[in-house]
């Protein structure tokens, strides 16, 4: 009976002994007691603005057309074993090769300098996905004379004749100067096309500078 009364009693007075340590003005508040230091904020952010946007970035694709990178947005052709895309509901379409039926008729299937790189095969000059094993391209000719000679006075129809380059080792149409009409999607520009699920787009931007 005696230790089955004094054993609560030395836990009492134990539990009495540390509260009176935890109570002391003696002991420093614990880290997870003490407030954390306010954020600096910049002027920038400190400013009064009519909208609540206070930055704004801008990404430029330089020497990439828009089609280049968003000629099917917002729909990407999700292969098996590639980081897939799907974009959110409510996707606004835009000015692109898919939305134009740019994609089975385009100008430079027709051109008549183009035909002899493909073999004679309009067929061949017909915009066409890059696979993501097929990222690093060669760039097209971005010089003063063959970029106006590729446009054509607005034709638009003259591009693998004028700046198009084989890619070494290419096959079909990646390996002859048809490739200036390939195109990548979701699968392989994915982070720009998530990009694209948040914030504007710019796809009638034009310049009346070549080279």
């Amino acid at each position: 009976m005696f230790r089955k009364a004094i054993l609560p009693a030395s836990l009492a007075a134990a539990l009495l002994a540390l509260a009176a340590c935890g109570s002391s003005d003696n002991n420093p508040p614990s880290a997870s007691n003490t407030p954390a230091p306010a954020a600096a904020q910049s002027p920038q952010d400190l400013a009064q603005t009519t909208t609540p946007i206070k930055h704004l970035v801008v990404i430029f694709g330089e020497n990439r057309s828009f089609d280049h990178y968003f000629a099917t947005y917002p729909q990407a052709k999700n292969p098996t074993g590639e980081p897939a895309f799907t974009a959110l509901p409510g996707t606004p379409t835009v000015n692109n090769l898919r939305n134009n039926n740019l994609l089975a008729t385009n100008p430079n299937q027709t051109f008549a300098k183009n035909l002899p790189l493909v073999g004679n095969q309009p067929a061949g000059l017909l915009p066409f996905r890059f696979d993501r094993s097929q990222a690093n391209t060669s760039d097209q000719s971005h010089s003063y004379g063959p970029e106006q000679e590729a446009a054509d006075g607005g034709k638009m129809d003259a591009f693998p004749f004028f700046t198009g380059k084989a890619i070494t080792n290419g096959a079909g149409v990646f390996g002859t100067q048809a490739a200036v009409l390939g195109f990548f999607d979701g699968n392989t520009v994915t982070g720009l096309w998530n990009y694209a699920q948040h914030f504007a787009m710019s796809q009638n931007a034009y310049t009346d500078t070549y080279g």
